[in-house]
């Protein structure tokens, strides 16, 4: 995780994160290789902005988030 985070920081991560710099670490999740690590990121390249945001509030929201809006 440190070193993806250096590569992030450093704009070496993605060019979508070299043109917003500085970042800075919300939300992390660890894994047992780098196959899953990068499949989670590639995932959640996919989401929202708003899926994203309830990530970092927590694992509730993204439940609350995944009902249609008649049901939450």
């Amino acid at each position: 995780m440190e070193n993806r985070l250096h590569q992030h920081a450093s704009g070496h991560g993605a060019s979508h994160t070299a043109e917003r710099l500085p970042i800075q670490l919300v939300w992390f999740q660890e894994f047992s290789n780098v196959g899953d690590a990068w499949r989670r990121e590639r995932k959640l390249h996919g989401w929202g902005a708003q899926k994203r945001e309830a990530l970092i509030r927590g694992w509730e929201e993204i439940k609350r988030l995944a009902k249609p809006p008649s049901q939450r």
